[in-house]
């Protein structure tokens, strides 16, 4: 299994982000470790809750076969500051 897409930018003055992805095929299993924390299984893109400053976030995918593909990003999470 192959992650085709996996989506990441900027984002200001949220920490709550969508987790979007596309696979090469089907998976048995899904999963992202979010900042190095606890895998988090997920059958489908999803909600992440971020922090502010940098993320780092990977992303694995399993198919029948065993086969596990993976793909990391980082990504900047800023609030404003206020004059």
């Amino acid at each position: 299994t192959y992650i085709e897409t996996l989506d990441a930018a900027e984002a200001r003055n949220t920490t709550s982000l969508s987790l979007n992805f596309t696979l090469s095929e089907p998976a048995e299993l899904i999963w992202y470790v979010l900042r190095g924390q606890g895998s988090v299984t997920i059958t489908a893109n999803t909600t992440i809750t971020a922090v502010n400053g940098t993320n780092s976030l990977v992303l694995f995918a399993r198919d029948a076969a065993g086969n596990v593909g993976y793909d990391a990003v980082q990504f900047l999470v800023s609030f404003a500051q206020l004059p």
